[in-house]
């Protein structure tokens, strides 16, 4: 019985309910009257008054019920609609300051991409100066300065054919000093990339544990983010979308560098008197797309980086480091 009670208890907090509990019981208590003669009946003509009386104003009542419930019922609506609506301007800062915390880490991020990728040119640059070394006429021959800035197409087997053609009818390669040259400079190339190719490897970051931007503050809290108005965030989502690319586009050229570091590493390992076009092709384009890579990379990676570290001067306006006792250091961060 009491667990019933305390089932229906709820509902009488409702007006609405209240008011048809009072009209049930008025009824009752007006019947409990007429039934035990204490109302005397009424004359015809006067009961007939009296019924229409009740019907009409009855009527009345019912609609006045009815649009007292319309009402009440929107207004629930209307109030739980504008509190979805407006968030507090404390609330606003709050998140602001958690997504300040998240720009941060990711030009944090931003900042050891760039690192890497310098470290990354930097080999790689080693490596293409010795294959041009001056002292070495075949190198210079076999590897153009201009593949390392071409923009178009890269090389074809076509290409290293011709490269070859005019290599043996220079008559370098009938030339024992020339050649042994060469070799010697061949096994310093693959010296040298057997010796930074581990690390390179380890920047590539293949399991993805280190070098990851985050989005963990935007994507569980975007409903919130959605309903602040201290500042726009169409364009914080644009950047969020850009940050994913941006890793995605670390390890293509990573992948591409450490191919072209490989094929290098293959194409001396051809002998030298049977260079074969195909190697030579493979090199000169793995090459060609590597350095492209960074270069584009390069600009992408400080473009947006300029572009985080603006956003967050933004949101540093927005956050309200003077009630929470933030540091200097932090808020010139």
């Amino acid at each position: 019985m009491d667990n019933n009670i305390q089932e229906i208890v709820p509902y009488l907090k409702d007006p609405l309910t209240l008011v048809g509990i009072c009209f049930i019981l008025s009824l009752s208590f007006v019947r409990f009257l007429v039934r035990n003669g204490v109302i005397p009946p009424l004359s015809p003509p006067r009961g007939a008054d009296v019924l229409k009386t009740i019907l009409k104003y009855g009527f009345i009542l019912g609609l006045v019920i009815t649009l007292l419930g319309f009402g009440l019922e929107y207004r629930e609506i209307s109030h739980a609609e504008q509190q979805n609506r407006e968030i507090s301007h404390a609330e606003q800062q709050n998140i602001v300051k958690m997504l300040h915390q998240e720009f941060k880490t990711n030009i944090q991020v931003a900042a050891e991409l760039a690192a890497n990728v310098q470290s990354i040119l930097e080999n790689s640059n080693i490596v293409a100066e010795l294959l041009r070394h001056k002292s070495i006429p075949i190198l210079s021959t076999i590897f153009p300065m201009e593949n390392m800035k071409g923009s178009v197409a890269p090389p074809s087997v076509a290409t290293a054919d011709r490269v070859l053609k005019q290599l043996e009818n220079s008559g370098l390669l009938n030339n024992p000093e020339e050649v042994m040259k060469f070799s010697k400079v061949g096994e310093a190339i693959s010296a040298t990339i057997d010796r930074t190719f581990p690390t390179l490897v380890s920047l590539a970051d293949q399991d993805r544990k280190r070098f990851q931007f985050t989005k963990e503050i935007w994507t569980n809290h975007l409903d919130v983010l959605r309903k602040i108005n201290i500042i726009d965030i169409t364009t914080f989502q644009e950047t969020y979308g850009a940050l994913s690319n941006l890793r995605n586009d670390y390890d293509v050229v990573v992948k591409r560098c450490l191919d072209y570091l490989e094929s290098v590493r293959n194409f001396f390992q051809t002998s030298n008197s049977n260079l074969s076009s195909e190697e030579l092709a493979r090199v000169l384009a793995s090459e060609r797309l590597a350095f492209s890579s960074i270069s584009r990379y390069g600009n992408s990676l400080a473009t947006h980086s300029e572009k985080l570290v603006a956003l967050q001067e933004t949101l540093n306006s927005e956050s309200p480091y003077p009630q929470t006792g933030a540091s200097d250091n932090d808020r010139q961060q």
